[in-house]
């Protein structure tokens, strides 16, 4: 990629990750943006989208960096939505995502918010179109069930149930 299209890509990412935060998530907003730049929802912004957040979220300090993952967690969910482009890479998008938030969010530390991302990431992996079907179910079993270690039926059975009725563990 050249220096003029990487540009472009990291601005369009600071943008759609600003808009995020800035509009609490909304997915119209979101949404408008994303159609706007449906050209960059590819492998490159993947790329660019994982190296940007891990260096960032290295540089910053604690509350920063919890921002960072809550904004991208909240743009994963909303990528994975989107009904336009490619699903393929929307969903590599989101996968992304989420697994540059649970680099902040453990399991120790914040223990509801890698169980949600946990479940996320399941719920992304059980709707994978790339790689292997079998691992992918494999990922997302492994993603629930660690949420589920969290998403007890005693401390959290809404999550417990909503989380037990996903796909992968029927």
């Amino acid at each position: 990629m050249n220096e003029h299209n990487l540009v472009h890509y990291e601005r369009f990412l600071l943008e759609v990750l600003n808009v995020t935060e800035t509009s609490n998530g909304d997915d119209q907003v979101i949404c408008q943006l994303l159609k706007k730049n449906i050209d960059k929802l590819d492998d490159n912004f993947i790329e660019i989208f994982y190296n940007w957040s891990i260096h960032k979220i290295s540089e910053v300090k604690k509350e920063k960096a919890e921002l960072i993952a809550r904004v991208i967690n909240s743009f994963s969910n909303l990528i994975n939505q989107f009904p336009l482009g490619s699903k393929v890479n929307n969903i590599e998008i989101g996968i992304t995502g989420y697994q540059i938030a649970l680099t902040i969010y453990n399991c120790t530390d914040y223990p509801e918010e890698w169980a949600m991302v946990q479940n996320n990431l399941g719920n992304a992996y059980t709707d994978r179109i790339r790689g292997d079907k079998s691992e992918n179910i494999e990922q997302a079993i492994s993603a629930y069930s660690d949420a589920l270690k969290i998403y007890t039926y005693n401390d959290y059975c809404k999550n417990w149930a909503d989380t037990q009725n996903n796909p992968c563990c029927k």
